[in-house]
């Protein structure tokens, strides 16, 4: 085994003894100029949202949510808006598009799932930014939490 893989399993371990509420008290509290770079991320995956709304990506999911919003199929309510902006950067990253977007656990949907959505949120809600940062250090940490435990999950489901 290399040095990287030891690195990897030894912090795959120690994550997996965070608590939620260890994970909330530090995006609480820590200092904003250590966690500001996380605004990126929302900003990044963002701009993959808009282009997916603008182009012709995969099944095209968020632009027809919003269409069908304007027909009153869906109502046309923060909560679609929301889905289908998160919805149109996963066809647009699923399709091709060749801009970035930041990930979380390795995954660009998850990325998405925990950006997207506390981002347009904190804005319809008219938060700081600083607010902004430590929900989506909260949103980031928590998925990060819950890959590490997931598969543990489903062993012992299986088991059992």
């Amino acid at each position: 085994m290399d040095n990287n893989s030891e690195v990897s399993e030894d912090l795959e371990e120690d994550y997996k003894l965070f608590k939620i509420a260890d994970i909330y008290n530090f995006a609480k509290e820590a200092d904003f100029d250590d966690i500001k770079f996380i605004l990126e991320s929302a900003k990044m995956n963002e701009k993959v949202s808009e282009e997916g709304l603008k182009g012709d990506y995969g099944l095209q999911v968020g632009s027809k949510i919003i269409q069908k919003g304007n027909f009153n199929l869906f109502s046309n309510d923060a909560s679609n808006k929301i889905i289908a902006a998160s919805a149109a950067a996963s066809d647009a990253r699923m399709d091709g598009c060749a801009m970035p977007i930041m990930t979380t656990a390795g995954s660009g949907n998850q990325g998405i799932a925990c950006s997207i959505p506390v981002a347009q949120t904190a804005r319809l809600l008219d938060k700081s930014e600083e607010e902004l940062a430590r929900a989506l250090v909260l949103s980031n940490l928590v998925t990060i939490r819950i890959k590490n435990t997931w598969e543990d999950f489903l062993l012992y489901a299986v088991q059992e």
